[in-house]
C-alpha cells in the first residue's frame, strides 16, 4: 500500500513516495501456506474457504489500521539536517505510535499460529497413518510442514522485531 505525501520546505514542493511493505510478505506467504494445507488436506474446499475467510478480516484490519495510522497530519513530519552549508538533506520521521501497529499485529500473529498448529496437526495424523502400516512417512508431507515451522519461527521473530521498533527502545 504506497501513498505520496508532499511536504512544503523552504518555498519548494518536495514529493516523497511511502510504502507499507512489511504487509505484503505477510500476507503472499499466508496464502502460499493456506494453498499447502489446502493440498494436505486432500484438496478440502471447506478448509480452503475457512482459512481464507479468516484471513479476509485480517487484511481488511491492516488496511484499515493503516489508513487511520497514515491519514492523521501529526503522522509524519520532515526535518532537514544541514550536512554542510551547501548541502542540505531532507528526512521524514514517522510518528505512528506503538500500541496501534502492536495492536494490528496481534491477529496475524494468531493466525500464524492457528495454521501452524494445523499442519503439526496434519503430521501427526500423518505419520500415525503411516506407522500403523510401517511405511517411511512421505517425504513431502513432512518437508511442507518443516518449512511450515520455519516459516511461523522467522514470521514471529520479524513480529517481535518490528514492535520492539515501535516501542522506540532507547539505545
Amino acid at each position: 500500500m504506497g501513498f505520496f505525501c508532499i511536504f512544503l520546505l523552504g518555498g519548494r514542493y518536495v514529493v516523497s513516495i511511502q510504502s507499507r511493505t512489511f504487509a505484503l510478505p505477510i500476507f503472499t506467504f499466508a496464502v502460499i501456506l493456506i494453498w499447502r494445507l489446502y493440498a494436505l488436506h486432500s484438496q478440502s474446499k471447506l478448509i480452503l474457504y475457512v482459512l481464507l475467510g479468516l484471513l479476509l478480516p485480517i487484511v481488511a484490519l491492516y488496511i484499515a489500521v493503516d489508513a487511520f495510522l497514515w491519514s492523521r497530519p501529526s503522522a509524519i513530519s520532515v526535518q532537514e539536517i544541514i550536512i554542510t552549508p551547501n548541502i542540505k538533506y531532507c528526512t521524514t520521521f514517522f510518528h505512528i505510535g506503538p500500541m496501534h501497529a502492536i495492536y494490528a499485529s496481534i491477529p496475524v500473529i494468531c493466525y500464524d499460529i492457528f495454521l501452524v498448529v494445523l499442519a503439526i496437526a496434519i503430521l501427526r495424523k500423518h505419520l500415525k497413518e503411516r506407522q500403523e502400516f510401517k511405511m517411511k512417512p512421505n517425504t513431502y508431507v513432512v518437508m511442507i510442514v518443516r518449512h511450515h515451522v520455519i516459516y511461523f519461527v522467522l514470521n514471529l521473530a520479524t513480529q517481535l522485531f518490528m514492535a520492539a521498533l515501535w516501542a522506540h527502545p532507547s539505545v
